[in-house]
């Protein structure tokens, strides 16, 4: 069993309901403290193994399930966890029974999420927010329901529970910094830049946030100030391969490739398969297409989100490889996720893979709407007319 590395999951420490502690504890109890000491020191196969040792003496303590199915989501054994939770869910109307499946359904809803499966995972999420107790779970539980339609592309759902939790007075830096990556997202840059604004008052030393308004400010082509913002994130402290992972971006965006690289393929040793997006983007630049799609395939398939950018990426390698099959599943797969900072990109590309198909009619068609929103794209006026042409060849052609 493998520990999670940099997952995106926003786990509580367990739900420990009895204070445990002296000699004259009954053996499942002993074993229960115990696992709770060795998960609360990220010894997670240990607890795992004395959770099971403490159900196995005592299999009747319903937190026991609850806390070794958490345990198992930070292992991976997803489908071992979801048992768990199934076992905690009753339909008797006690509160505390009531308090207990409302954690149940929350962990069925992480795992559903950690497994990629973000509409099953809103369900679960939904029923334990339909649970009144244990109300403390509320905010934990919308902001899963948010990252999940983020990951959904549904951004204006996503959004609007951000604002409500702010609306309640619940103000973190974490909530500005995703709300601004939201409204960056819609490309609502000069919003997006407020959030960070914020977020960054509220806690200076996260690379997130000067990466995200970094990214903001390149969209505003103010070249100036996000170089500036990369140098500040670049003095933050390292003291963690969480940060190494951050500040390998900060020098991939610096235009660094050297340093990024070797700081890429060191944490890729630690486990931080996120390194493979960045290390696919390098050898797209260096043109190699088979090895970027290789690796930006692999992120995917380690159950990490995929984004538009990402997706595009994808379809890039694809159009050269000439894998016009999966060029196609990747195209819809980023225009679903409409992402701003990649529209224009995303519109030429699929121009691109209709002529590769051979539709020659559809593209001319794309291509006619892409300059009238995009009408300074010099070389998509030259396009067209290329287009105009291999139209008029296959009218003459079926003539």
């Amino acid at each position: 069993m493998k520990k999670i590395k940099n997952w995106k999951v926003l786990i509580f420490v367990l739900g420990m309901t009895t204070v445990l502690g002296g000699c004259g504890l009954k053996p499942s109890n002993r074993r229960y403290a115990k696992a709770l000491e060795a998960y609360e020191a990220k010894e997670y196969e240990t607890a795992a193994d004395l959770f099971q040792e403490a159900i196995e003496k005592n299999p009747d303590k319903t937190e026991f399930y609850l806390d070794y199915g958490f345990t198992l989501i930070q292992l991976e054994e997803f489908e071992h966890a979801k048992e768990q939770f199934q076992r905690v869910i009753s339909e008797k109307e006690i509160d505390m029974v009531q308090g207990n499946n409302k954690k149940a359904y929350r962990g069925l809803g992480i795992v559903e999420y950690c497994n990629g499966q973000y509409e099953l995972a809103l369900e679960q999420f939904e029923k334990a927010l339909s649970i009144k107790q244990e109300e403390k779970l509320n905010t934990d539980l919308l902001l899963y329901q948010s990252s999940a339609l983020e990951l959904l592309g549904r951004l204006e759902e996503a959004l609007a529970i951000y604002e409500e939790l702010l609306k309640e007075g619940i103000e973190t830096a974490g909530l500005y910094r995703t709300r601004g990556n939201l409204y960056r997202k819609q490309g609502e840059y000069e919003k997006s830049l407020e959030d960070y604004e914020k977020a960054i008052s509220m806690s200076s030393k996260d690379f997130s946030t000067y990466l995200g308004k970094f990214a903001a400010l390149k969209e505003l082509e103010r070249e100036g100030e996000a170089n500036e913002v990369l140098k500040k994130a670049e003095e933050l402290p390292v003291n963690s391969d969480a940060d190494l992972f951050d500040l390998a971006q900060v020098h991939f965006y610096q235009g660094n490739r050297t340093s990024a690289k070797i700081e890429f393929e060191q944490v890729l040793e630690k486990g931080f398969v996120q390194a493979k997006y960045f290390l696919g983007e390098l050898a797209l630049e260096e043109g190699d297409f088979k090895t970027a799609k290789t690796l930006l395939e692999e992120y995917i398939s380690s159950g990490r989100p995929g984004t538009a950018t990402m997706y595009n990426q994808l379809l890039v390698c694809c159009l050269q490889l000439r894998d016009l099959d999966a060029a196609g599943e990747y195209l819809e797969k980023a225009k679903i996720l409409s992402d701003a900072s990649i529209r224009q990109e995303l519109a030429r590309n699929e121009v691109a893979y209709l002529e590769y198909m051979g539709n020659f009619e559809e593209a001319l068609d794309k291509m006619e709407r892409y300059l009238v929103i995009y009408p300074d794209d010099d070389q998509a006026k030259n396009d067209i007319v290329f287009l105009k042409t291999r139209v008029k060849e296959s009218d003459d052609t079926s003539n």
